[in-house]
């Protein structure tokens, strides 16, 4: 069982970096993203015997309940949340941020398998969304969800090496407790799992402020910037397909765009079959491959860093995602995204699902 990750250093500039030794450039018109794969990078892992490989990136999660389990419905944030001042370390380190959320259960579902949380104090926020529809689906959001905020309990001032290890660390442990489920699944049965994608808001020590993400599965990262006029889905499905992920970030984007019939018959024929297996993952955590993309994006006051599970961005086009995620009032952007991808359920690009968003808005 391999837990490998990829790095991903998002800026806005046509320069890409070679080495976490790079990573400080002064130059605040960043905008260009490249990926630096670390191989054979495998963590130590114990062997769950009810583990199964999933066929053709399918991961389906087994019907039988885990015993003394505690299982809590994520709240709803409709009022701000706001970051605390850091007393231990002076202004110049001080991080302000206020987070919004709200998760909505499918209108055609009995329960909801989306999971979130936000942690003000740490500046950081998750959303989890528990792959298929069985019992355990709900159970493997929430305690991977609760592990991934546990793990993200730390200093708010780091390296960018550091930043990028602690969430790889975080997702491994979120990774960690939902193997720990296997105990309790049948043989034969598939373990549960779920897609994961958090952000931290932190600096490193000349004062400048980032957003580090990590994420596995399909649920996403958006970073909106104001002042820079910059939208862009930071994160990158993680379907079976093998292309490269330059080829696979390119494929997204086609597929983002589409809002009608007429939009979808001009796709090739290998978007189209993307398309169509758009509900199909090839990694999550709890699976046999789980490799979690890091991302670190230089941010300033005023950008907005937004989580969402696909029920919210398979229902929306990339023009409409940047349309509401692009308001004036934060505070309104979950529920205004959520609301208008239930209204889509019955569109061309429908889907209905679970749906969940977290907006991290840096002050």
């Amino acid at each position: 069982m391999t837990f490998m990750y990829n790095i991903i250093i998002m800026t806005r500039q046509n320069e890409g970096f070679n080495n976490f030794d790079d990573i400080s450039p002064n130059n605040p018109e960043w905008n260009h993203a490249r990926s630096i794969r670390i191989p054979d990078f495998i963590l130590r892992q114990r062997p769950h015997p009810n583990k199964h490989v999933p066929t053709q990136g399918h991961i389906t999660p087994p019907t039988s309940h885990v015993q003394n389990q505690e299982i809590v419905s994520s709240p709803r944030f409709d009022q701000p949340v706001e970051s605390l001042d850091l007393s231990n370390l002076r202004e110049h380190y001080a991080i302000h941020t206020k987070l919004f959320g709200t998760t909505e259960q499918s209108l055609r579902k009995h329960s909801s398998d989306d999971y979130i949380f936000m942690d003000a104090e740490n500046n950081a926020a998750g959303v989890f969304d528990g792959v298929g529809s069985a019992v355990k689906a709900d159970e493997a959001a929430y305690a991977a969800g609760a592990a991934a905020k546990k793990a993200l309990a730390r200093d708010h001032v780091l390296t960018e090496k550091r930043a990028a290890n602690l969430m790889r660390d975080a997702l491994f442990a979120a990774h960690e407790v939902v193997c720990d489920m296997d105990a309790t699944v049948p043989a034969g049965r598939e373990a549960p799992a779920t897609t994961g994608t958090i952000a931290q808001v932190f600096r490193n020590f000349d004062g400048d402020q980032y957003v580090a993400v990590a994420s596995v599965g399909d649920s996403r990262a958006y970073i909106h910037s104001p002042s820079h006029d910059y939208f862009s889905c930071i994160t990158t499905d993680q379907t079976p397909s093998r292309l490269p992920q330059d080829a696979l970030r390119a494929r997204q984007s086609r597929l983002d765009h589409v809002e009608r019939r007429d939009d979808y018959d001009t796709l090739s024929p290998e978007d189209k079959r993307a398309w169509q297996t758009r509900n199909i993952i090839g990694s999550a955590l709890g699976s046999e491959r789980v490799i979690p993309q890091i991302i670190l994006h230089k941010v300033s006051p005023g950008d907005r860093i937004v989580l969402t599970t696909d029920g919210v961005h398979d229902n929306l086009s990339a023009q409409q995602m940047r349309q509401y995620i692009g308001g004036s009032d934060a505070a309104a952007i979950p529920k205004s995204l959520i609301m208008s991808a239930q209204d889509m359920e019955d569109s061309f690009r429908g889907k209905p699902d679970d749906m969940s968003c977290v907006v991290i808005e840096v002050q």
